[in-house]
């Protein structure tokens, strides 16, 4: 249901954007706001493991002049499309682990 979901909003907006050759950008969130965290604990979790085990932060990487706290705006693509974020976050990121597992399951 929600790959329907996502494919028929992908297609209706790529539709639109082609009939509207002048449109103007608009950005696809969801309106709330998530860390790399969240996204870890939720992918590790469904298949029963500790994002910690597996990944290390190192601050040496972080960049000097990064945005701490960034969020997406969906109005211009709500007012113009007509799009509404349908799927939340977990049922996104389970999906995206699902098809990782049976991609790789077939290696």
């Amino acid at each position: 249901k929600n790959k329907k979901t996502i494919k028929s909003t992908l297609n209706r907006i790529l539709r639109l954007k082609i009939e509207k050759f002048s449109m103007i950008e608009v950005g696809v969130y969801n309106n709330m706001s998530f860390t790399v965290k969240d996204f870890l604990k939720i992918a590790f979790d469904s298949v029963n493991l500790s994002w910690s085990d597996y990944v290390e932060i190192d601050p040496d990487l972080y960049r000097p002049c990064e945005v701490n706290y960034l969020k997406g705006n969906s109005s211009k693509a709500s007012k113009n499309l007509g799009w509404v974020p349908t799927v939340p976050f977990r049922d996104l990121v389970l999906d995206m682990v699902k098809h990782d597992i049976k991609k790789y399951a077939k290696l």
